[in-house]
């Protein structure tokens, strides 16, 4: 997981070391998701390529439409959000593969569930 926009000094918060894919796949989550940062948006990509970009009233919704996208390609995706996740949102990612979450912040309880997520 990170923390703040890749371009604007991001930080690894947890996790194994980023492959040169996570960072290009990052990157180009970042990209789409900047375009959006005024609303609640969410971009899920893999390969570079966006797997699904929603905009919603939640960050929960905009997250599920973004994944329903094309589920079987978000598998193992990078996924990067314009507000930040709370503990509940998370938890709608139980049973998805994600390589990396991309916020603009992060509170003590999603962070804490990120960090013990298998």
């Amino acid at each position: 997981m990170l923390q703040n926009p890749l371009s604007l000094n991001a930080k690894q918060l947890h996790g194994k070391a980023l492959s040169y894919n996570n960072y290009v796949d990052a990157e180009s989550a970042l990209n789409v998701v900047l375009g959006y940062k005024e609303n609640i948006a969410v971009a899920v990509v893999k390969h570079s390529n966006p797997c699904g970009l929603a905009t919603g009233s939640t960050l929960r919704e905009a997250l599920l439409r973004a994944w329903d996208g094309d589920p079987v390609s978000s598998f193992g995706s990078i996924i990067c959000m314009t507000r930040n996740p709370i503990l509940k949102l998370l938890n709608s990612l139980k049973g998805k593969f994600v390589e990396l979450i991309i916020a603009p912040g992060y509170d003590e309880e999603a962070l804490l569930f990120l960090k013990n997520k298998e």
